[in-house]
């Protein structure tokens, strides 16, 4: 009686990478490289970079040849990663763009770092590739918990900074306290715009007073000597009370009397 031979386990197909390669580099190009020599397409670019970003996804579970618990595990981390980091950066890209700013500057650079990922790793064992597959969407994720943008301009430009960094309204704030602290500014070596005197006139005086004018002395000012527009109506016009309705209505003891 023979018996069959034992069969031998079938090797596991070599990953399918190049469409990654390709939708990703098309992704950047849309997204920051286009903009460069044509600004108009910047829109494009951002709504470019959002759709590359799903395309990655249909890559990775549909035609990668790779293993189904990393297929499935690569995608539940992505999203668990990219709501944890929503909920604990910075509010100006967590609110920017009426709250779309953090997937449109995280998924472009989530995808580059999981199609690199898979490239570098593509010949390693299953379990150093799975542990190196979560530290890499962690940090892509997570690195936007240190940034923060000072703000967005019509061409989807971005203010990026170290979220550690003063924004714009401190810088501005502390350099009005610097000035302050040091006596004001000197009128002698600031600019001629902003150099130029300004005239009050007053009955028969004509006095000048320089831009740094205290509030006390504006305040003794009269009144009478500032120049006004004429106003050819009577404010008091304006403000006549409607006649009384009481006087056109008869009390019913009007009637009793009659």
């Amino acid at each position: 009686m023979s018996t069959a031979p034992p069969l031998e386990p079938t090797s596991q197909k070599p990953l399918r990478l190049w469409p990654g390669v390709v939708i990703v580099a098309v992704q950047w190009l849309l997204r920051f490289v286009l903009p460069i020599f044509v600004p108009e397409t910047k829109a494009i670019g951002v709504i470019g970079g959002l759709v590359c970003g799903l395309l990655v996804v249909v890559w990775w579970l549909c035609f990668s040849r790779a293993a189904w618990p990393e297929r499935l595990g690569a995608l539940a981390l992505m999203v668990l990663a990219m709501f944890a980091t929503s909920r604990i950066i910075d509010v100006s890209i967590a609110k920017g763009m009426m709250g779309l700013a953090f997937p449109v500057y995280a998924i472009p650079v989530l995808c580059l770092a999981f199609v690199v990922w898979a490239v570098a790793t593509r010949r390693l064992a299953a379990r150093v590739r799975r542990i190196t597959m979560t530290a890499t969407i962690l940090l892509a994720c997570g690195v936007w918990m240190l940034m923060r943008t000072g703000g967005v301009t019509g061409g989807f430009a971005s203010d990026l900074h170290w979220r550690w960094t003063k924004t714009p309204e401190e810088r501005l704030l502390a350099q009005a306290a610097e000035e302050d602290s040091a006596g004001g500014m000197d009128f002698n070596t600031a600019p001629t715009h902003l150099a130029t005197d300004y005239r009050i006139k007053l009955p028969a005086v004509e006095h000048r007073y320089a831009p740094a004018v205290s509030a006390a002395e504006v305040a003794a000012i009269p009144a009478e000597g500032l120049d006004r527009p004429q106003i050819s109506w009577r404010a008091s016009e304006m403000h006549k009370p409607p006649p009384s309705r009481f006087k056109l209505q008869r009390r019913d003891s009007d009637f009793n009397r009659r």
